[in-house]
């Protein structure tokens, strides 16, 4: 398990500016710790940008957190912006490598996370869809998550395998029919360049009539 002073959760966007070459990067990091904190016992973090070689080409210390409503977590964020990018695209799935890296007051690493980024941006205009400023033609499919042996319960091999056939028949584009499926699967979808639509369509059946409507769901 991670210590009582760790990082809680991650939530990076990657974008572009207008010129599509430069990438926009915000990093929105959530803090737990083990009891109330002053400013002078306050832990920081630092995140690292690394390209598909393992160079660093951003690095941001972050060490003044502002405090959230319940003094057991911190939210805080870091901001900036990556010269000449390679933008991700269905065609060019190039993708870099984000650290979150938390320190103690005086140091000492706590905890370090990973994960893939993606610079991109998506937008709707004119009845075209744009990524990174150019219309796209979508060939897509519908997939659910089934294995014709283990059932529901799919693997990321056959995962794998399917993102390849895929990629095989010029298929661009999934719909995750009808629930969002499992994490290594988006990872798998970064990697070989798809657009997801991730529909979470509430497939209740039986409760359709009361989760469905229901606003908590």
């Amino acid at each position: 398990s991670t210590g009582k002073t760790c990082i809680r959760d991650v939530h990076a966007t990657a974008t572009l500016d207008d010129s599509f070459r430069n990438g926009i990067l915000r990093v929105d990091v959530r803090i737990g710790h083990e009891k109330r904190v002053t400013p002078e016992h306050m832990p920081y973090f630092i995140v690292r940008v690394y390209d598909a070689a393992d160079a660093l080409v951003f690095e941001r210390k972050q060490d003044s957190f502002p405090l959230g409503a319940d003094f057991r977590y911190t939210f805080t964020g870091v901001s900036g912006s990556i010269e000449n990018v390679r933008a991700w695209s269905a065609e060019i799935p190039a993708l870099y490598t984000l650290t979150v890296t938390l320190y103690t007051e005086n140091g000492k690493e706590l905890e370090a996370v990973s994960q893939r980024i993606g610079f991109r941006t998506v937008k709707v205009e004119k009845r075209q869809l744009l990524i990174n400023g150019q219309p796209v033609l979508i060939r897509g499919v519908n997939r659910h998550e089934h294995d014709d042996r283990n059932g529901r319960t799919v693997s990321e091999e056959l995962s794998r395998k399917d993102l390849i056939l895929m990629k095989q028949f010029n298929i661009n584009a999934i719909r995750t029919s009808h629930y969002p499926d499992a994490p290594e699967f988006y990872d798998l979808c970064d990697e070989f360049g798809f657009y997801v639509i991730d529909e979470a369509n509430l497939e209740c059946h039986a409760f359709y009539h009361d989760l469905t409507n229901n606003p908590a769901w």
